[in-house]
């Protein structure tokens, strides 16, 4: 996912996959 944070954003697409 593209979020503000790239970081924030893989760690989020990974709890949210």
């Amino acid at each position: 996912s593209v979020l503000i944070m790239p970081m924030l954003g893989v760690q989020l697409e990974t709890h949210y996959r």
